[in-house]
């Protein structure tokens, strides 16, 4: 079953507004981001990302999913699917590479969440700068995008039928808010 495309890459983020100035070397701490994710951050709002998220329970895989998959037009659909859970914000991001000395220690930031306890790693060394990584659950690290813009490009938000759902929910709990483009699922 092929699931329809509801939004795709940067439909999927809010852009900061325009008198919204985000001191970044405020927030660093001693950390020099890489340039280009530097002006990822000045320019959309990641924090807002985790609002639109919804997840799924794939009876065929038994496993949870999320509705925003890592999907590149290079896709090998033998390989396993990038679930995209949400982006940290920019402060959590940079208090949580102070407090990981093993992150550090490797050059890599953890900027999102992915299926599976994975995370999605940014390079901050070398040629690695700027590039966009994943760590799968095994700790397994391997490079899917040359930088944040382009690892964004390829996110896709996919419609989920109600047997994708996870047990629990049923169509008629999920709701939206006034204004709202995403779904929220209501407590019975």
């Amino acid at each position: 079953m092929k699931n329809k495309v509801l939004k795709r890459g940067f439909e999927l983020l809010r852009t900061r507004p325009l008198n919204e100035k985000v001191l970044v070397s405020e927030l660093e701490y001693g950390i020099e981001l890489p340039p280009i994710f530097r002006n990822f951050t000045k320019i959309f709002d990641v924090s807002e990302v985790n609002n639109h998220i919804k997840y799924i329970y794939n009876k065929d895989r038994e496993q949870y999913c999320a509705g925003i998959v890592y999907f590149p037009e290079n896709y090998d659909t033998n390989s396993d699917e990038v679930m995209f859970h949400n982006f940290h914000s920019l402060e959590s991001t940079i208090s949580g590479f102070e407090d990981d000395d093993d992150w550090a220690e490797a050059g890599y930031l953890p900027i999102a969440m992915c299926g599976h306890s994975g995370a999605v790693l940014l390079g901050t060394r070398n040629e690695e700068k700027d590039c966009i990584f994943i760590q799968t659950m095994s700790q397994e690290i391997y490079k899917i995008s040359s930088n944040i813009f382009d690892f964004v490009r390829d996110l896709v938000m996919l419609e989920v039928s109600e047997e994708e759902l996870y047990d629990e929910i049923r169509f008629e709990q999920l709701y939206k808010n006034w204004g709202e483009d995403f779904w929220r699922v209501r407590n019975n």
